[in-house]
């Protein structure tokens, strides 16, 4: 009872004072409720764009590496917002706060990689940008192949050897040389041969130059510029061909997968197009296609039964590739 009987007075005396001071509660509650809005704007929503230069390029940097972290793959959404970051981080490339930042972000090998990854592409906003000393030295001395693929990529560095390569490619008779020729290009990790390496998927060679070229191609680190709905479309015939080698069909199937960043809708489209197709496409085409549907979704694709002999069959496929 003693206890209640506080509790009233405590409210009564509350009262009183709200009623004698209603402007300053006004003020204060309105100040709450706009540091709030603050608060959800700069953090939630937008807000943070209309901030000074610097601190939007701090902040998008910080939102690029947790992007990076959390999302390794990028869906759509995802894409159009790194897209903003890289933006603003690229517009103020010439602050040298924001240009250290990046640089030895870029540099840490014990960094996200795909952060590392998203960061160099920044790079690609800027127009007659030189390639930076930094980075001459990390292809001498640096240790992840990727980020020096990256690097020679954004600033054509292998297009002299990589046109010298083609042309021995073109001019050569023998598969071996060919497929020698085809490892040496997917060294160089140049997006602007995924055409080249299409058409020799689609074309009439051998076997062993197909599938050279499928390793080229799935080296390649995807791209809208390459990734186009025609790049897609013609992958898909490949792959719904019956004529199509089912090891290289399966090949073409993961690959797919790999695009689901680029072009999250159509690739999907494609993807079940390959699951339902039970006469054409093979069950292992159909595995691969269901172990990607069921990771973008909470659907559950039913797998189709392979037997002892089949999974048999497919590991000593894998085996002579040099798959394993």
């Amino acid at each position: 009872m003693i206890f209640m009987k506080k509790i009233e007075r405590w409210g009564r005396s509350c009262l009183a004072f709200g009623s004698r001071h209603k402007l300053l509660l006004v003020v204060i509650l309105s100040l709450l409720f706009l540091g709030f809005g603050i608060f959800y704007g700069l953090v939630y929503g937008r807000l943070w764009l209309r901030l000074p230069a610097q601190m939007r390029a701090e902040i998008a940097l910080n939102r690029l590496g947790v992007s990076a972290y959390n999302d390794p793959i990028c869906h759509e959404s995802c894409f159009y917002e790194r897209h903003l970051y890289k933006q603003i981080i690229a517009s103020s490339w010439s602050n040298k706060k924001i240009n250290k930042q990046v640089s030895d972000l870029i540099l840490a090998e014990d960094n996200n990689l795909d952060f590392r990854l998203e960061l160099l592409d920044t790079l690609s906003f800027q127009t007659n940008l030189e390639i930076p000393d930094y980075l001459n030295n990390y292809l001498v001395s640096g240790a992840e192949i990727r980020v020096k693929e990256k690097i020679n990529d954004l600033f054509g560095l292998n297009n002299n050897l990589v046109d010298e390569l083609l042309n021995q490619f073109n001019n050569s008779v023998s598969v071996e040389d060919q497929i020698n020729i085809l490892r040496d290009l997917q060294e160089k990790s140049d997006s602007s041969l995924a055409g080249f390496y299409l058409d020799l998927i689609k074309g009439e060679f051998d076997l062993k130059i197909k599938n050279g070229a499928l390793s080229a191609l799935s080296n390649l680190l995807p791209s809208k510029t390459y990734v186009t709905n025609d790049f897609l479309v013609q992958i898909e015939k490949l792959i719904l061909n019956a004529n199509t080698n089912k090891y290289l069909r399966k090949g073409l199937v993961s690959l797919l997968g790999s695009y689901l960043s680029i072009q999250e809708k159509l690739v999907t489209e494609i993807l079940f197009k390959i699951y339902s197709d039970t006469k054409t496409v093979d069950k292992f085409s159909q595995l691969f296609a269901a172990d990607i549907l069921n990771r973008l979704s909470a659907n559950s694709y039913v797998k189709p039964e392979i037997s002892a002999s089949e999974w048999q069959e497919y590991r000593d496929h894998n085996s002579l590739w040099g798959n394993d």
